[in-house]
């Protein structure tokens, strides 16, 4: 989010080249391999003129994202798909997928950074390709912009007098697009989803001061609140979502939601947790932010359950001291 508002007809962001249907066959898988790299060092080199051409916070993350892009750890990925025969613009891909994955999996403030990552990938897929990154749109007017999610090397060249506000349907308020836009002083709402089946030139009104789409990222929030790195095995018990005072907190979060009526989602751990989805429900918790390979198991176990049930078990589980009580209580009380 970024505070403010606008109104104005709209205009959206094209979409970035994709990986054709067909992969063609590889017959050097050196050369293939070089041009990976090749293009992820000029992605990288770009990021940082756009990095030296802007200022403050909009130019540390410009520049954070070229040190990813030039990671020689994902140039050793890239070169090793490269060597097994994939064209040079699918290994980019999917060593990037790989490393997209991860970060979504953390949760929290580290899901929000894969889309720096998407903006690399497209990028150098662009490059490879030999087709040109559409830019943002100039339609003649100043304009709202619409984007399914804005990349940080195009949100800190924006210029406040031609983009009135920004509206993206992915992101959250720690996303790159939120910080950027409220360095630079443009409105803007992230994670508002259907923003792209508003038609070029439709005039809408954007509020950036009354979206906050607010979003728990219970990994980050148990490591604050119990001052326990999640690197220090020592201190792994104390980062078990199913401790009682997290869910107390993610509780009053929900209810504070609930009282300014914005949804409140979790992401992270505790979201791909079946049993543990149940108590969120049950807390008041309105979306759940997880890996793929989860979705289809918390779902059967949310079918299984009413309203009711979840805030049943909630409760229960709330009323204990321990991860484990807590654990025995919700499965008690909702079967699972």
């Amino acid at each position: 989010m970024s505070a403010g508002s606008a109104a104005g007809p709209t205009a959206r962001l094209g979409t970035p080249p994709k990986l054709p249907d067909i992969e063609p066959a590889v017959t050097d898988t050196q050369a293939e391999a070089d041009r990976a790299v090749a293009a992820l060092e000029a992605v990288a080199e770009f990021l940082r003129r756009r990095g030296a051409a802007a200022s403050g916070q909009a130019a540390d993350v410009l520049v954070a994202e070229a040190m990813m892009a030039c990671d020689p750890a994902l140039a050793t990925q890239v070169r090793g798909l490269a060597g097994a025969g994939r064209p040079a613009a699918w290994a980019v891909s999917e060593a990037l997928a790989s490393y997209r994955e991860m970060l979504t999996s953390a949760g929290g403030y580290l899901a929000e950074r894969a889309a720096d990552l998407d903006d690399i990938a497209d990028r150098a897929t662009a490059l490879l390709l030999g087709e040109p990154m559409p830019g943002i749109p100039a339609p003649g007017q100043p304009f709202v912009l619409l984007a399914a999610e804005l990349a940080p090397a195009d949100t800190a060249t924006l210029d406040p007098a031609a983009v009135l506000a920004i509206v993206a349907e992915r992101g959250g308020p720690t996303s790159h697009t939120a910080i950027l836009a409220k360095t630079i002083g443009i409105p803007a709402v992230v994670s508002c989803p259907g923003a792209l089946s508003v038609a070029d030139g439709t005039v809408v009104a954007v509020d950036g001061s009354a979206g906050k789409f607010v979003s728990i990222g219970t990994n980050d929030l148990s490591q604050h609140t119990f001052a326990a790195d999640r690197q220090a095995g020592a201190l792994a018990p104390l980062l078990d979502p199913w401790q009682p005072a997290l869910l107390q907190l993610i509780a009053m979060a929900a209810t504070a939601g609930r009282t300014a009526g914005k949804p409140v989602g979790v992401c992270g751990e505790a979201a791909s947790d079946p049993l543990l989805a149940v108590v969120l429900a049950g807390l008041g918790v309105t979306s759940l932010s997880m890996a793929p390979p989860a979705l289809a198991e918390v779902r059967a176990a949310l079918a299984d359950q009413t309203l009711a049930r979840c805030e049943a078990a909630a409760a229960a589980a709330l009323a204990t001291a321990t991860p484990a009580a807590a654990r025995a209580a919700a499965r008690a009380t909702a079967g699972g």
